[in-house]
């Protein structure tokens, strides 16, 4: 097999005629893995799919604008390459038009008509080279500076991998791309961290300045949404960086805070308050530069994921003059909240009509519990589950704004999404509360690693950065896992082995759950043998949950000793089994067994 058959492309053209010419050119040249489509939608799963290496595609698909979707790429937010090579074809010769192309972060540019030899020739050219990367706090691509550009103005320059040239002369593995494309990924996002603060820091000075003149009104409101934004993006870029304080976070957060009280026109002396801030924040970000900048997800040797970003909800600007951002923050919002929802109800009928009589409930029947979890879930697991869904996302925000709630929840309740949608729940849980194991020293720790072109690193040296990343990974599971069982005093807190029991909540059919409530609360009443007619009826059924809050909800029937409907219930049911099948029930209803 030829090393070109190696070389992915995907072809997103309205024009039915190009897509089939230029599809047939590059198979005759050698080249197999080639998928092509006129609908934005199935040009994006398959970037979602696969390690896509050139993408060929028109500014509007279907319609739809594909230079956001490229913005999201080389911004980490879709993919799992962002150094792909990117071809844009335009039908429109307008300044502003080909700027807004330019700044998405393609590498060439082509105006309808199209020659199909001319992308050959360009393809041919970049299996060579291609150019060095320009990162800025709004943009990430090829250098577009000016020969004329004063140094003064221009960002450090980037040599970003080339999978095309990778996999034509070298034929490397997977696991090899991998590392490269994941090296490289942590040297944008330190890059682009260092930018934006930069341009915080301009900005506060406009701000400064601006508000000493009262004819500088809606300027202010004009800078204030500029560094909302982008406070917002580096605030979700620290998150993965190790070595940095909560000060960081709450000093950025800060800075949201006082911007938006700017954009709503509250009386605050914000010179003060920013300079502050200001300082605060780059001393802290001399903190974290001084540790080196040392990120938690960074793709090591031991290591197949890559480090890219989980998408923030933030609408970071998407150009240099800060303009609206492309990134689907609202849809991000809405694709969170409808997951919590689906959990937030199975509370809801285990909680109902419970009330709090000074006695403290199990974690999983009390109020004060489910806030605490719903702080820590919507700050560690949905931005995951977000991440693993990008597809709902970017269908949903091409929807009317007021259409986008009903049209994802119609798409999240699709049955081939459901077992997708908790699989995605299922890894980000892991990822919080499953540690991972340090990988065995290497057998020659003087070796020089090859696994990344002109590294100096030997295998020793490769080996600690996995470990030191690996403890970092880890010292956070263990710290979202001491946040979840914290015995607060408001309620009895979950032990270690009911972590699995959270995680089961999203999957429950919140219908299920009511029905069996009732259906045991019914046998109880109804009297006679009602043991036998609980085997009968909870066979095949994981019933824990439902008997653990029937038994709270109906405490005059269940926890009456003389009664001893719960022990008469659970006659037939082995206790080894009892406590493999029904923990919850076992442990807190201890007393009535």
């Amino acid at each position: 097999m030829s090393m070109s058959a190696n070389i992915q492309f995907v072809l997103g053209l309205n024009n039915v005629d190009v897509r089939r010419s230029l599809a047939s050119a590059l198979a005759n040249d050698g080249y197999s893995n080639i998928l092509v489509s006129g609908t934005r939608n199935k040009i994006l799963s398959y970037i979602l799919q696969y390690q896509v290496d050139v993408l060929v595609c028109d500014t509007n698909l279907d319609g739809k604008d594909m230079t956001s979707m490229v913005y999201n790429i080389r911004h980490q937010e879709i993919g799992c390459n962002p150094f792909m090579t990117v071809f844009m074809i335009s039908e429109s010769r307008d300044i502003e038009v080909i700027r807004r192309i330019v700044n998405a972060g393609v590498d060439t540019v082509m105006v309808t008509p199209v020659v199909v030899s001319n992308i050959l020739k360009i393809i041919n050219v970049l299996k060579l080279d291609r150019k060095d990367w320009e990162v800025t706090a709004q943009y990430v691509g090829p250098s577009r500076r000016g020969k004329n550009q004063p140094e003064a103005e221009q960002a450090p320059l980037i040599r970003v991998p080339n999978t095309l040239k990778y996999k034509f002369s070298a034929n490397p593995t997977e696991a090899q791309l991998l590392k490269i494309i994941g090296n490289s990924s942590i040297e944008i996002n330190m890059q682009k961290t260092t930018s934006q603060v930069i341009e915080i820091d301009q900005v506060v000075g406009q701000i400064c300045k601006a508000s000493a003149d009262p004819s500088q009104s809606q300027s202010l409101v004009t800078f204030a949404k500029r560094l909302k934004g982008t406070a917002q993006n580096l605030l979700h870029r620290l998150g993965r960086y190790s070595g940095r304080d909560q000060g960081l976070d709450d000093t950025l957060g800060k800075i949201v805070a006082t911007a938006e009280q700017m954009i709503a026109g509250q009386a605050v002396d914000y010179a003060t308050v920013l300079k502050d801030l200001d300082k605060a924040l780059n001393t802290g970000i001399e903190s974290l530069s001084a540790q080196g900048f040392r990120p938690l997800n960074a793709l090591g040797s031991q290591s197949a994921v890559l480090p890219l970003d989980e998408p923030s909800t933030a609408d970071p600007a998407a150009t240099e003059q800060g303009a609206e951002g492309v990134n689907a923050g609202s849809a991000t919002d809405l694709f969170a909240n409808l997951n919590w929802l689906t959990i937030k109800l199975h509370f809801e009928v285990l909680q109902n009509p419970l009330s709090q009589d000074g006695t403290p409930l199990p974690f999983i029947l009390s109020e004060a519990f489910r806030v605490r979890f719903e702080a820590l879930v919507f700050k560690h697991i949905l931005p995951k589950m977000a991440h693993k869904c990008q597809g709902f996302i970017m269908r949903t925000d091409e929807e009317p704004e007021d259409k986008q709630a009903a049209y994802l929840q119609n798409m999240m309740e699709e049955p081939k999404n459901i077992s997708f949608l908790w699989a995605a729940w299922e890894s980000s849980w892991d990822a919080m509360t499953i540690e991972q194991p340090l990988p065995p020293k290497p057998a020659d720790p003087k070796l020089i690693s090859k696994l990344t072109k002109g590294s100096t690193k030997t295998a020793f040296e490769e080996w600690s950065d996995t470990v030191r990343k690996i403890n970092a990974s880890n010292a956070a599971v263990k710290s979202f896992i001491a946040e979840l069982v914290q015995d607060t005093g408001e309620y009895l807190p979950p032990q270690l082995e009911y972590l699995a029991v959270l995680r089961g909540l999203y999957a429950r059919s919140n219908k299920m759950l009511q029905n069996q409530i009732s259906s045991i609360h019914q046998i109880a009443d109804q009297g006679g043998n009602i043991g036998t007619t609980y085997d009968l009826y909870q066979k095949g059924k994981e019933l824990d949950l439902a008997f653990l809050a029937v038994c709270y909800h109906f405490p005059d029937t269940f926890q009456n000793l003389e009664k001893r409907i719960i022990k008469t219930m659970l006659a037939g049911t082995p206790k080894e089994e009892r406590r493999k099948t029904m923990p919850l029930t076992d442990h807190y209803l201890s007393a009535f067994l």
